[in-house]
């Protein structure tokens, strides 16, 4: 079941009632500009949600999660993103690379603070 709910703030939120690996789905490739993890504590299920999301974030974006401190998930964040920032609270955020039309990485303007 989808729910489409009006935040105070003005902002529209989509909140799905299935997998994480469903809902990635039913976006397409570089839509959205921020996707917040928080399902699953273990290496497997953290790799499985970014590896179904990733895609789904538009360059120069943010993908981001809790769990951060799982066993072994600090280390999987590492070798998966990279430049991924740990946070207090066991957040994280990855800011998803800009790339020229060579497709090498291009610098990003604005730094991730978690």
């Amino acid at each position: 079941r989808n729910e489409l709910n009006r935040l105070r703030s003005g902002v529209d939120l989509l909140v799905y009632e299935q997998s994480s690996a469903d809902a990635a789905r039913i976006w397409g490739p570089a839509t959205a500009s921020v996707v917040f993890l928080d399902a699953g504590q273990t290496v497997a299920e953290t790799l499985a949600n970014i590896n179904a999301w990733l895609p789904v974030v538009r360059p120069g974006c943010i993908l981001c999660g809790h769990d951060a401190y799982a066993a072994g998930v600090p280390e999987l964040l590492k070798q998966r993103l990279g430049d991924v920032r740990l946070g207090p609270g066991s957040l994280w955020a990855y800011a998803v690379p800009v790339c020229n039309a060579n497709g090498e990485k291009t610098p990003q303007p604005a730094s991730v603070e978690v």
